[in-house]
């Protein structure tokens, strides 16, 4: 007999109203209306440290807010999503916050956003109210009779059962991009994949066992088909052998609190065969590191104070790095510190010379840079020293037709220029060949689920020196390889 399932309402979202004065009205807190207004970051900021992860919720919340309704800003949709979201483990956001706004001790509730004092003050964040389109039956707050001083009474459980809201895990923030195609692989145009993906890291549910993954980002595949993969929320790098059904913690996050000598959320990672280094983009840190392969202990920042969700490295060792909060992707010499803008870099848009939250970079042997433009449901081409971008994929606006992207992550190219692109939010991956304004679906596009067939919302993407596909499932928490069924040329 299955045992019966409990909500404690005293968190829920939905039934967070059993500390909610009943019997006497708190006085309204006035001023913030004047305060100016400032980022959602900077109004988090300063209450981060009392959550577990709440970047992750933040950039979640801004990824799903792209393209916001209502004529509401990006920030102030994506402080809504904010509010509403069950964070895992607890406190949720709304939880705190209406906590403090509860407090009887008015003047710790200081409505200065971006000059907040954690633990004593209180974050606001600006939203303008929606004007009702019938007057009031009586403004608040004026004339209010004043109770009489009883016995505070619980307000009534209710009987229908709440369904819980969907895991924060169901929408993750993004897994990035492979590494450079070898040489000898050459893909035809009508190329095809086996339909069922055989599992080659985690499938064993959510977990930080040897053999399970958290919320898994980035994928590399080496010649031998090792199977890199930053498991971000568990703070490292994994190598997956061929045929392995537990993996090797290669680098490591156990102490991720430390930022100067571990790991927190990584996003990326390629390997630098040159000096059998991983080179790692270590999210959190805001830093990209260098990881010695082989008995690593600790990594070596190479650049600083960079909001990276996804690198590569070309056939000169030179890093492309995408900054997500500046929109754009910069090269760096593999020991500098100063970086060259190669793609956006002209604040956020949709103009060919902006981007819009990139995600995903690639670089092929001529230098030409492909960028996931992942706010703009497109993927752009910057070649060598251009000062404007091309699309090269979708650009028809969010959408599910052969036509469109709906939330572009990890991409590849070819040598025919055959862009390969993983159409998260469609739950499925596309190629697009050169020059054409269609793509097809070539594995996924079976609706969101956890069968052989089914993605659930992807992120990485690579090929080994087989044309085999790996693809990063993320809330599944596994990488699946996707067999080719026809020879390459």
């Amino acid at each position: 007999m299955a045992a019966a399932h409990t909500t404690n309402l005293a968190v829920s979202r939905y039934t967070d109203f059993r500390d909610e004065p009943v019997t006497h009205l708190l006085t309204p807190i006035g001023g913030y209306e004047d305060m100016p207004l400032v980022s959602l970051e900077q109004a988090v900021g300063p209450i981060s440290h009392l959550f577990d992860g709440i970047d992750v919720y933040l950039w979640t919340a801004k990824r799903n807010s792209a393209n916001p309704a209502d004529g509401l800003s990006q920030d102030e949709s994506a402080s809504i999503h904010l509010y509403t979201m069950e964070f895992n483990p607890e406190p949720s956001f709304y939880h705190l916050l209406n906590q403090n706004l509860r407090s009887e001790n008015r003047r710790s509730l200081r409505p200065v956003i971006g000059q907040l004092h954690p633990g004593n003050d209180l974050c606001i964040i600006h939203l303008m109210e929606i004007q009702p389109p019938f007057p009031l039956i009586r403004p608040p707050f004026v004339n209010v009779p004043v109770l009489a001083p009883t016995t505070a009474i619980a307000p009534p459980i209710p009987t229908t059962a709440i369904a819980p809201p969907i895991p924060a895990t169901a929408i993750a923030p993004p897994a990035l991009p492979p590494q450079l195609l070898p040489p000898a692989l050459n893909l035809h145009p009508d190329t095809k994949w086996v339909q069922n993906g055989l599992i080659v890291a985690g499938g064993n549910g959510e977990g930080n066992a040897t053999n399970q993954l958290c919320r898994p980002w980035g994928v590399y595949v080496d010649d031998d088909q090792t199977v890199y993969v930053a498991d971000s929320s568990n703070h490292r790098i994994v190598a997956w052998k061929r045929g392995a059904t537990h993996g090797q913690v290669v680098a490591s996050g156990n102490q991720w609190k430390f930022w100067n000598t571990s790991l927190n959320c990584p996003r990326d990672v390629v390997v630098d065969k040159e000096r059998n280094n991983l080179i790692i983009c270590d999210g959190k840190n805001q830093r990209v590191v260098r990881w010695l392969l082989q008995n690593g202990t600790s990594g070596g920042t190479i650049i600083s104070n960079i909001d990276c969700v996804g690198l590569t490295m070309d056939k000169n060792r030179f890093l492309y790095v995408v900054d997500y909060k500046k929109h754009e992707v910069r090269r760096y010499r593999i020991d500098g510190t100063e970086g060259t803008v190669v793609a956006g870099g002209h604040g956020q848009g949709a103009h060919r010379n902006q981007l819009s939250i990139p995600q995903h970079v690639f670089v092929d042997r001529d230098h030409s840079v492909y960028v996931s433009d992942w706010g703009n449901h497109r993927v752009m081409k910057w070649e060598a020293g251009a000062t404007e971008g091309i699309i090269v994929a979708g650009g028809r606006g969010e959408g599910d037709n052969l036509k469109q992207l709906n939330g572009p992550e990890g991409i590849v190219v070819d040598q025919l220029g055959t862009v390969y692109v993983v159409d998260s939010m469609n739950h499925r991956i596309m190629r697009w060949p050169r020059g054409t304004t269609q793509g097809s679906v070539i594995v996924g596009g079976n609706g969101k689920g956890g069968l052989p067939n089914q993605l659930y919302y992807p992120y990485g993407l690579s090929f080994d020196l087989h044309g085999d596909l790996y693809v990063v499932d993320q809330v599944n928490n596994r990488v699946q390889k996707f067999r080719i069924e026809q020879p390459m040329n």
